[in-house]
């Protein structure tokens, strides 16, 4: 964001986080604390509707997983037994599957996901114009989002090389045969 807009974006911020409704995850008087004592219920029979969406529900006989409390002191062991079942199928079978199950999950997006995501086209990617080397590139944009408030284009971003002697020379005081080595040598490009 440009500096000239902070106060303005600070402002904009602020009254947005006065409408927001706080509460207490630890008091169930709170709406926020009524879905943390039921998240904490569901933990209960977590373990058991994960070993049977493994295929594994006799793991919950099993001294070490009766419980979420024994669970978590041997969190090692039981993080490797879903890491190895996960591991071997498809992540679009093991979302299906534990979905199945009724256990709470999510896909871990990597880059390609995002990109293709309807929701972060439309809410935080925007395209970084200006890079001839690039060619069409998309980039994450701001998360917050205001009303009233223009989110910030990308545009007109520097050509490789276009800043190395302002840097290197300027900063680091190199002179123009040490640029002109180290562009020959592949390590940086003059603009």
């Amino acid at each position: 964001m440009h500096q000239d807009r902070y106060d303005e974006f600070l402002e904009a911020g602020a009254a947005a986080f006065d409408q927001m409704i706080v509460g207490d995850p630890w008091d169930p008087a709170t709406n926020i604390g009524r879905r943390e004592e039921a998240a904490r219920g569901h933990q209960a029979g977590a373990g058991e509707e994960l070993f049977a969406a493994m295929g594994q529900p006799e793991l919950i006989e099993n001294a070490r997983y009766a419980t979420n409390e024994v669970r978590m002191r041997h969190n090692d062991e039981l993080q490797a037994l879903v890491k190895g079942w996960v591991a071997e199928r498809p992540r679009d079978e093991v979302l299906k599957i534990l979905d199945e199950y009724e256990v709470v999950c999510s896909q871990v997006n990597d880059a390609s996901d995002i990109v293709e995501d309807p929701h972060f086209q439309h809410r935080t990617l925007v395209e970084l114009t200006g890079s001839e080397a690039l060619g069409r590139v998309l980039v994450p944009g701001p998360v917050l989002h205001v009303e009233g408030y223009e989110v910030e284009r990308y545009e007109g971003v520097p050509a490789i090389g276009q800043h190395t002697r302002d840097v290197l020379g300027g900063l680091l005081s190199l002179g123009e045969a040490d640029l002109t080595a180290l562009a020959d040598s592949g390590t940086v490009r003059l603009g």
